[in-house]
């Protein structure tokens, strides 16, 4: 979507109108964080590793089916959680 496509979806669902210029200094934020993320370093070891899945109605090209998100989240030996990804079937 474009950043005004987005403003006027705000303006469509909640009623607020933002600025093109607000929607492209938050999503450039957000991809700030997102590459950050991805770019860790990992702990050599998680003694718990969780896997699951969430499995989602997506439309796409027009059509709906359904589609897996699937988590992996570790545990630290320190017992901190951290995300270790996510993927989209």
């Amino acid at each position: 979507m474009t950043t005004r496509e987005i403003a006027a979806h705000f303006k469509e669902i909640y009623g607020v109108e933002v600025s093109a210029e607000l929607i492209s200094r938050a999503t450039d934020s957000v991809k700030e964080l997102r590459d950050s993320g991805r770019n860790r370093n990992l702990e050599p070891l998680y003694p718990i590793v969780f896997l699951d899945a969430l499995v989602l109605n997506v439309r796409d090209e027009g059509k709906v089916g359904k589609k897996a998100l699937y988590v992996a989240l570790g545990i630290t030996v320190e017992g901190k959680k951290e995300l270790l990804g996510l993927w989209i079937d």
